[in-house]
């Protein structure tokens, strides 16, 4: 009977990661608080801890058969994650970037500035700068010496959400903004867009930290549960995030916390650009929700992949990775980019 039970639990359970897998390969977005299964996609295969010992353990090969397909769905899914990146052969000049959320109330910027000043990274994307963030950074020596040309917008609470950006760069600002993308400054959705002279020729860099999506959440006993979840307002800023790449030209750097995971179909439009992790990193490059900056544990480590460096062809990946001890309560996000001119 236990054979049996756990059988039909492996087949229900290989069903529904067949077809949730089957809803990534064609791009369809789940409705409603399904979507979770996509935000979350790789704890999905949390069971799988589970099933195949029991599986091995009950030498039963019908059992064995139930636990193969969601088996071999995460193996398809997330193994190529988990293997080595091949080496990079490209013997161009780097350029190493980084992007990270400090988190708007965070209360340790002291501990944000020596972060920033061990990065070693020629340009930074920041988001959730506060005022009080700003005027640190304007202050600091050190990355005033390394960054001789920084861009703070601090936040401004409304119905774009927390828009506090901010840029280091150690290369010069040539337009700011580019004046093709100088209206959509203008356009629903927290974006920096700036324009650098890097090795002789202009980059567009685009700092974006489009909205989280609206869970509500219930108690029941003493769990809280998913009521709804709504993506609406992100999903009109992902369409003026896409007009807005349509009218670049040229080498291009897009960056900051998507507030989308991985496993979302609006990804796919960004198919043309290079997925600097998503190439050059190793494991699943998750970034949220750290350690917060009071030192309390928002999780015991990070959940969901959200925060990105994507660049065109002219800026291909060399490496890429996730630093997550850091103040805040996201994972910082660096890339090394060779640039191809």
């Amino acid at each position: 009977v236990l054979r049996r039970a756990l059988a039909l639990s492996a087949l229900i359970y290989g069903a529904a990661q067949a077809l949730l897998a089957l809803c990534w390969l064609m791009g369809l977005r789940l409705p409603g608080r399904l979507a979770l299964a996509s935000d979350f996609a790789v704890w999905c295969n949390a069971p799988l801890v589970f099933l195949l010992p029991l599986a091995l353990v009950s030498r039963s090969p019908q059992v064995m058969r139930s636990v193969a397909v969601p088996s071999a769905i995460f193996v398809l899914a997330f193994g190529p994650a988990l293997l080595p990146r091949s080496a990079s052969d490209d013997a161009g000049v780097r350029l190493r970037v980084a992007t990270w959320n400090v988190q708007i109330d965070n209360t340790q910027p002291d501990a944000v500035l020596a972060t920033l000043r061990a990065l070693g990274a020629d340009v930074v994307l920041l988001q959730e700068v506060s005022p009080q963030l700003a005027r640190s950074i304007a202050n600091d020596a050190v990355l005033q010496k390394r960054y001789h040309y920084q861009l703070m917008r601090p936040l401004q609470r409304g119905v774009l959400g927390e828009s506090g950006q901010g840029l280091l760069s150690r290369f010069a600002l040539t337009a700011n903004p580019p004046p093709e993308l100088a209206h959509n400054e203008l356009q629903s959705y927290p974006g920096m867009h700036v324009r650098l002279l890097v090795a002789g020729r202009e980059v567009t860099l685009i700092n974006i930290h489009p909205l989280a999506p609206e869970v509500e959440l219930r108690r029941v006993g003493r769990v809280w549960l998913p009521a709804s979840y709504s993506s609406a307002h992100r999903g009109e800023q992902q369409r003026a995030i896409e007009r807005t790449l349509r009218l670049v030209r040229g080498p291009l750097i897009l960056g900051g916390d998507f507030n989308t995971a991985d496993r979302d179909p609006w990804l796919r439009r960004l198919a043309h650009l290079h997925d600097a992790f998503g190439e050059r990193g190793w494991g699943f490059g998750l970034t949220f929700p750290t350690a917060d900056n009071n030192g309390s544990q928002r999780a015991p480590f990070p959940l969901v992949r959200i925060d990105y460096l994507f660049s065109s062809d002219e800026l291909r990946p060399q490496g890429a990775w996730v630093a997550c001890a850091v103040p805040s309560d996201h994972c910082l996000v660096g890339a090394e980019l060779a640039m191809g001119w």
